[in-house]
């Protein structure tokens, strides 16, 4: 049943002893882990006959010849231990001598021999951070082995990567699983349990009976065609509803991504070899899950699934050849499988979201509680094998965090006047007020033409549009840049084609509004941006018209999308004053601040689309945006500083695509601000892993940054005449932005826990970072949902820092958390600084809607020549 949530909010105004009025101390979901034992020992292995770590056969090889040794290294060594095909790292036991270990069968040998005692302790204090980075993944393996050891031997279950309790709870047919996901971190105090709580949603239909479902349908629309046709249609209805769809198997509760589905196959029929022996895909299955599999029913029908383990963020990235290799290759049967996640019809059921999100989220004091109580409980039992080297400890680990602000926040009312929102701890957004908001209108800014397009059924929306419209913009003062406003020019779209043809006819300085209407609202969506943004240049809004349709809705809604059409041209909603950081030295010399993206295109092998967005004004408002589209061939793999493999492949499009980006919107940026040069340049780069910062593929990255630097500058001094400035007077700060991670923290105010305040700054000169070469800072922007769930915080990790220094790091945070706020489509903070969350909107735009293609780069830039300054792709 659906829970009421109590509002149970924290006390602004509540402060601890011993710290200041903006400091406040958390919790955060990670928990001390005790060493009984400081020194480890560090071994190497020699394999006889000797394999070579040259490529994933040989990597495969190494594992199946260490598992007939595993046995024995346990007896000699420890139950316990981490290695990385070359290394092992163990606890208590310490082997002086080299030991020779015999396969069973007579086939290898391996020697061990020892190469260092490690001391953790002395490794913490350490002040070589490659020492610390080349071991730590050892102790991190170690530790998760132990983990996953009190795991199995407790009631809990199982679900791919995470765990849970074997009873879901059943919401309108959907299973939802309140399911932990726990993984390690290093930090400044030791080493780190970290946990959270996570939910999984599990359709009650197996896939068999979707891919039934499919084909009766196609079946009774389709009486008349014959029956290849109708087969051929059935094929390509259930992969499009399934192409890249999460399952769930039922037996193993694993998570497998659909890549296709095989109608050559038979379950039943067709046969594999398996240890020498013949037997169907359906014996197979029984024999090996019988107790589970009991009462399933397996059909003689075709039909089989070909998966990839892991869901959408774990794609296997191999080349085309190797993806078909038939030992790689994975087939599962439908009757054995479950769809995640929602339908589409399910989303747009209010009543059963509202529904899952009372189970799914979880407010701050149960998330914690819960977290805590599962420590317990699991490192409560003993393990049998005993001699543990590691005790996880129940309580949380604690931090002082300090919360940013209060801000101010500059718009302009309805009279044209400025007006100051206050931005506190109780107040983080201004929905409510954005009805009397108007907007900042860029320098020379004119409508003067507007074409509105809609489809025959829709012509009563479109005239109460054209009259709110006319209404709506005297109130808020902006008739005085729509000279035209009496004239717009009402088009009636009486066929499909229509759409594109007319839009291709609108003279390029025309604002065009169009009335979606209610059937192929997606297909018509696409054609009019496809146009618009790729061929003819011109600034589109679109509305649906069933939100027309509401008389309510229908003055907010044709005011927010006036508003948006003024963005979209370069116009400013709103703007921060920066008031707590205005003396620092970027504001006093010419800054431009930039955000990246690089999206691989789904589905398509080694295909990338880079965005970037800059800003060009003092209030770092207005931007700048580049795109490009690339797919060639991979380069060969990257090799890690260390000398390890990344096991990545190095993209030479994307960085000449990274280069270009920041090229052009640099000197786009210093013709808008009409300067000849910069001192500062701050890059937010989105979506960077760990381990693709400390690879020589990033490192490219910044060269490329510096090159595009010096290439402005060229420029500049060959136009203007301007004296070039040297790379090194140039300050840069380049700072990766990480949305997906598991930390969370809870406010302490006497006793309980809460979600932390909007702008919660956890500094990364605290116990709390990471080892390793860069420094990072966490940042809650925004604030929980309303009554329910807990606040996410941002990850921001420094990778070269001129502009601040380790001293100066709450300006930075202070700047990023100001930059929030500055996204035009939310009043309020988003998760991301707003050049970043442009360059995210840009990416999605062209790959998922537009479906951009590569030959289409060309036209984009020549569709947006000498327009800057506008954002027509939000």
């Amino acid at each position: 049943r659906f829970q009421k949530h109590v509002r149970d909010d924290p006390n602004p105004f509540y402060r601890e002893r011993g710290l200041d009025e903006n400091q406040c101390y958390v919790n955060a979901n990670t928990f001390p882990v005790e060493l009984k034992a400081q020194s480890f020992y560090e071994y190497r292995l020699k394999w006889d006959p000797e394999i070579k770590e040259d490529d994933r056969d040989s990597r495969n090889k190494l594992r199946e010849r260490f598992q007939k040794h595993v046995r024995r290294v346990k007896e000699a060594l420890s139950p316990y231990f981490a290695w990385d095909r070359m290394n092992l790292l163990v606890s208590h036991v310490d082997l002086s001598n080299p030991v020779e270990f015999i396969s069973e069968d007579k086939t290898s040998k391996l020697l061990v021999t020892k190469v260092q005692a490690v001391n953790l302790k002395d490794l913490r204090e350490s002040r070589e951070p490659d020492e610390v980075v080349k071991i730590m993944p050892l102790f991190k393996q170690l530790l998760n082995i132990i983990w996953r050891a009190y795991i199995n031997e407790s009631e809990y279950v199982r679900f791919d990567r995470d765990f849970y309790k074997p009873e879901p709870a059943i919401i309108d047919g959907l299973h939802v699983y309140r399911a932990y996901r726990a993984t390690t971190a290093v930090t400044r105090m030791g080493m780190m349990l970290q946990i959270d709580t996570i939910s999984k949603v599990v359709q009650s239909e197996t896939v068999r009976n979707i891919m039934d479902s499919i084909e009766s349908e196609q079946r009774r629309n389709n009486r008349n065609a014959s029956e290849e046709e109708i087969e051929r249609n059935i094929a390509f209805a259930v992969h499009a509803r399934l192409e890249n769809q999460c399952c769930m198997t039922k037996y193993n509760h694993r998570i497998y991504r659909i890549e296709r589905v095989d109608w050559d196959l038979n379950p039943c029929r067709n046969k594999f070899s398996k240890e020498g022996k013949e037997m169907t895909f359906r014996d197979y299955t029984l024999a090996t899950y019988n107790d589970k599999l009991r009462n399933s029913r397996i059909l003689d029908v075709p039909g089989m699934l070909e998966v990839v383990q892991g869901g959408r963020s774990r794609k296997r990235k191999m080349d085309q050849q190797s993806r078909r290799d038939p030992k790689r290759m994975i087939f599962l049967i439908p009757e054995l499988c479950y769809l995640t996640g929602l339908t589409d019809r399910q989303r747009l059921d209010f009543h059963l979201c509202k529904r899952l999100a009372a189970e799914t989220r979880v407010d701050a004091s149960e998330r914690i509680s819960h977290l805590g109580t599962l420590v317990r409980r699991l490192t409560g039992k003993d393990l049998p094998e005993g001699n543990l080297p590691i005790i996880f400890k129940s309580q949380p680990q604690q931090l002082t965090a300090t919360v940013l602000g209060p801000y101010t926040i500059e718009a302009k009312g309805k009279d044209g006047k400025e007006e100051y929102i206050k931005v506190t701890k109780q107040v983080n957004d201004w929905n409510r007020s954005l009805r009397d908001l108007a907007v900042f209108p860029r320098e020379g800014l004119k409508i003067k033409k507007m074409a509105c397009f809609y489809d025959p059924g829709d012509r009563r929306i479109a005239d109460t549009w054209k009259r709110e419209n006319e209404k709506l913009a005297r109130q808020f003062g902006l008739d005085r840049f729509m000279p035209n406003l009496r004239e717009v020019r009402m088009m009636e779209m009486k066929s499909s084609d229509a759409w594109e043809t007319e839009i291709k006819n609108v003279p390029s300085d025309a604002v065009i509004v169009v009335i979606v209407p209610r059937r192929n609202n997606e297909k018509i969506y696409r054609i009019i941006k496809r146009v618009s943004i790729l061929r003819k240049g011109v600034i589109t809004q679109c509305i649906k018209a069933e939100s027309l349709g509401n008389p309510k809705k229908l003055a907010p809604v044709i005011g927010n999308s006036l508003k948006q059409i003024f963005c979209k041209m370069g116009s400013v909603g709103w703007r921060s004053t920066f008031e707590d950081i205005k003396g620092h030295a970027m504001f006093k010399s010419p800054t431009i601040i930039m955000g990246t993206e690089v999206q691989m295109v789904r589905g398509v092998q080694n295909k990338y689309c880079v965005s970037a967005v800059g800003t060009t004004d003092r209030h770092f408002s207005r931007h700048v945006w580049q795109a490009r589209m690339y797919s060639e061939r991979a380069e060969p793999k990257v090799e890690k500083e260390d000398g390890g493999s990344t096991g990545k492949e190095q993209k030479g499009p994307v960085i000449r695509g990274l280069f270009e980006c920041y090229r052009d919107n640099l000197y786009n940026a210093c013709c808008a601000n009409r300067i000849g040069h910069f001192n500062h340049v701050l890059v937010y780069r989105n979506g960077v892993s760990e381990g693709h910062m400390k690879s020589k593929l990033f490192k490219q990255e910044i060269e490329a940054l510096k090159s595009a630097i010096e290439a402005v500058q060229s420029r500049i001094h060959e136009e203007k005449g301007v004296p070039k400035v040297d790379i090194k007077d140039i300050k840069i700060t380049v700072v990766v932005v990480q949305k997906r991670i598991s930390t969370r923290f809870f406010l302490k105010q006497d006793q309980k826990s809460f979600s932390p305040f909007p702008g919660t700054y956890v500094s990364g000169q605290s116990e709390s970072s990471s080892y390793g070469p860069f420094r990072s800072f966490h940042l809650v922007p925004c604030k929980k949902h309303p009554n329910q769930g807990t606040a996410s915080p941002t990850k921001f990790s420094i990778y070269m820092d001129d502009i601040f220094g380790p001293e100066e790091e709450g300006f930075l945070a202070s700047l990023t958390f100001h930059l929030c706020f500055m996204f035009c489509n939310w009043a309020g903070a988003v998760r991301v600084p707003a050049p970043v969350q442009y360059a995210c909107k840009l990416s999605q735009m062209l790959v998922d809607r537009i479906k951009m293609k590569e030959e289409d780069t060309t036209h984009l830039s020549r569709a947006w020549s000498g327009k800057g300054g506008n954002m027509a792709f939000l």
